[in-house]
């Protein structure tokens, strides 16, 4: 507010020309100046707000303040709590957006900020703020601001006897009934991870689109992972063979359409904003959306797998071999994701299609060819000059080279890995099943590999020795019969009391088709070892 002008002094009136006895305003003869008819028009005058963040960005820096989330009128808004702000603030987009009533001010204020400065000439008059869910009325002006809904001054600290603890970030109100309500920002800002830092998928589909994102890799390190397979996509396209008439569905937003089991839910809780927030359905980005997805769609379609349906995720591709049977199959396909309510999105569907692209694949009745728009970046890549870039390179390109015109065999060679380091073979030497290696059908060199590695049939071999060894049966029945646990159970079924249990002609005993083994652990060992 401007100072009060001071009375003229008798040279300044006698500067102005003013004669005496006569107005200071117009310097007329027989009035005062408080009731001369021409007033002076004195310029405006502004009430002056100093506030010193308009965007959370900037009140994140600065450990003077604390941000929060909390209801206001009922509408989850971003509160800045400020103690060098003079006065309390609201966005004019939160007002405008949610119908807030506003009025206007007796006195116009000039409210300053970092760079800038606005006039504001309406306010808000008595916003509920729940704060810990108690509430509390603010007065709030009207100001320009991007992402901070509203800015809580000392004028609002004042009233209830605000108490900013920036080393805890805890903010202390004192209520008029002696109430103390402390409310503790629940991620320190300077904490943060800066939102460059956080590796998320693209937000933006492929149709403009937005894909909710949440960071779930803290959950995602102590889930139990489910082992479900997902299928090998050239396994996918081996049942394609024959087939000239394609329809391609896809499931609008997939995850989204499976249900979270109820106490499953509060591990799911993620935080914005505007509160704290739980998923009830599958999110997008917990490791085990894609297995469980998957499962749940081979139950859907067991019935058809293999013979006219593929299904990859939320993927779904029907193929015929004419179009009588894909009238058919599609139909199908189509009642059975109205039986189990899963929908579709239509504008990511084909129907009654020759060629149809599917998991970077375009499938024609000539067979399977890659998506040209997936090695675009293979045929525009620069040579690579580094041994780092010289590997990525290899590695991306050698799936596609299956592809390549010219390149139709692949080199091979056979390494030995001595002792442990050959766990599968290892694996299957201990098997007692008689699996032998033709080699007919093979060429002398590779014959010759074999033969060093000691791996198949010789054609020169002979037989060095021969053993012949009781099967597992035999040796089960040959430890029955000095096991004295046994022996109290025959005695036991002559007299009736063992009823489910029958022995044969050779003595052995069963229940239903489980044969009765003895407490031997050398038994038990080999059991274990044939079985696995």
């Amino acid at each position: 507010m401007a100072p009060a002008q001071p009375a003229p002094s008798a040279q300044a009136k006698k500067e102005t020309g003013a004669k005496p006895g006569s107005s200071y305003n117009c310097g007329e003869l027989g009035h005062f100046a408080d009731k001369c008819p021409k007033p002076r028009r004195a310029g405006p005058r502004f009430a002056q707000a100093r506030v010193n963040h308009a965007s959370a960005e900037e009140a994140q820096a600065t450990p003077e303040v604390v941000l929060g989330t909390f209801p206001v009128n009922s509408i989850p808004a971003t509160v800045l709590f400020d103690s060098s702000a003079t006065h309390s603030l609201i966005s004019k987009r939160f007002v405008g957006m949610h119908g807030l009533r506003n009025e206007e001010l007796c006195t116009p204020m000039r409210v300053h900020t970092p760079g800038n400065s606005s006039t504001s000439v309406s306010y808000s008059r008595s916003v509920l703020i729940e704060i810990q869910r108690s509430p509390f009325l603010a007065n709030l002006i009207l100001l320009e601001s991007e992402d901070l809904d509203i800015i809580l001054g000392m004028d609002w600290l004042t009233k209830f006897k605000g108490v900013i603890d920036c080393a805890n970030r805890t903010v202390t109100f004192t209520k008029e009934k002696g109430e103390t309500v402390v409310y503790k920002s629940p991620v320190s800002p300077n904490q943060g991870i800066p939102l460059n830092q956080i590796e998320v998928e693209n937000p933006v589909k492929k149709d403009n689109t937005k894909r909710m994102c949440v960071d779930y890799r803290a959950l995602n390190e102590v889930t139990i992972k489910n082992k479900y397979p997902l299928p090998w996509i050239d396994d996918l396209f081996d049942q394609l063979k024959g087939a000239k008439v394609f329809s391609k569905t896809y499931l609008r937003s997939g995850y989204h359409q499976l249900r979270i089991r109820e106490e499953d839910i509060p591990k799911t809780a993620f935080t914005t904003r505007y509160g704290l927030y739980e998923c009830t359905v599958m999110s997008f980005g917990l490791t085990n959306a894609p297995a469980f997805f998957m499962n749940l769609m081979n139950k859907v379609f067991m019935e058809f797998l293999v013979k006219f349906v593929v299904v990859f995720i939320d993927d779904i591709l029907i193929y015929s071999k004419s179009e009588e049977e894909h009238e058919q199959h599609l139909r199908l396909v189509l009642e059975k994701l109205q039986e189990h309510q899963l929908y579709a999105k239509f504008s990511k569907c084909d129907f009654w299609v020759s060629e149809v692209k599917f998991l970077g694949h375009v499938i024609t009745a000539q067979g399977v060819a890659v998506d040209p728009s997936n090695v675009e970046s293979v045929t525009k890549w620069t040579p690579p000059k580094t041994v780092s870039q010289i590997r990525s390179f290899l590695g991306f390109a050698g799936y596609y080279r299956r592809w390549l015109e010219l390149i139709k065999d692949y080199g091979m060679s056979i390494h030995y890995h001595p002792g442990k380091a050959n766990v599968v073979a290892d694996a299957l030497s201990r098997k007692s099943y008689y699996n032998a290696l033709c080699t007919g059908g093979m060429c002398k060199e590779l014959q010759q590999e074999l033969e060093h590695l000691n791996l198949g049939i010789v054609e020169h071999g002979y037989v060095a020795a021969l053993e012949a060894r009781p099967t597992l049966v035999d040796q089960v029945r040959a430890a029955l019969v000095n096991d004295p646990e046994i022996a109290k159970l025959k005695n036991n079924m002559r007299v009736g009391k063992a009823r489910d249990l029958l022995e044969d002609e050779h003595g052995t005993i069963w229940l239903g088709e489980r044969l009765c083994v003895p407490d031997d652990k050398e038994l038990k060992d080999l059991i274990l070892t044939e079985a696995y």
